[in-house]
């Protein structure tokens, strides 16, 4: 797992070396999220729910992001809701009409009658920029692990909705 980390921290690295074009110094997101959730036994259940992040770029197009989201669904005739906040390196690729981005966030989540546990996110998404202020995120797609009450749990994470560039 370290060795994961590691390796994923110095690919974020690189990547911000090779970028050369200018960005904002803040993005702020906020939308629609979908879950894809297991529940440690295998079992797999559709989750919606709602994702904000605010990017502060550090040099060129290195940024540190702070992900929070929100999940909810009803499995099992239970109900579950699933809290996340991370925090991480972000390397973005502007161009005049998209943006990629590529994140690795690491931090907590807290789901329904559970204790916070660690979480961490590994991912990206496409940006279509409307303007230089304002974009539409169409896809941010995260492999979302979590361990909660002892099992590690492998999720996948959707987002959509609107930037905002400062």
């Amino acid at each position: 797992m370290r060795k994961v980390l590691v390796l994923a921290s110095l690919l974020v690295l690189f990547c911000a070396v090779v970028v050369a074009q200018d960005a904002p110094k803040v993005e702020v997101f906020g939308g629609y999220s979908y879950g894809l959730l297991d529940d440690g036994d295998g079992y797999h259940f559709n989750v919606n729910g709602w994702d904000a992040s605010v990017t502060g770029y550090l040099h060129k197009k290195l940024g540190v992001t702070g992900d929070f989201g929100g999940l909810y669904g009803s499995p099992h005739d239970s109900t579950v809701h699933l809290y996340t906040f991370l925090f991480g390196p972000t390397v973005a690729f502007p161009s005049d009409k998209v943006t990629v981005f590529l994140h690795a966030l690491l931090g907590g989540t807290h789901v329904t009658e559970e204790s916070t546990a660690f979480a961490m996110a590994y991912g990206g998404g496409v940006d279509v920029n409307v303007n230089k202020k304002f974009a539409l995120r169409v896809g941010q797609f995260d492999y979302l692990y979590t361990h909660i009450g002892g099992e590690s749990e492998h999720h996948f994470r959707y987002a959509g909705g609107i930037v905002l560039k400062f």
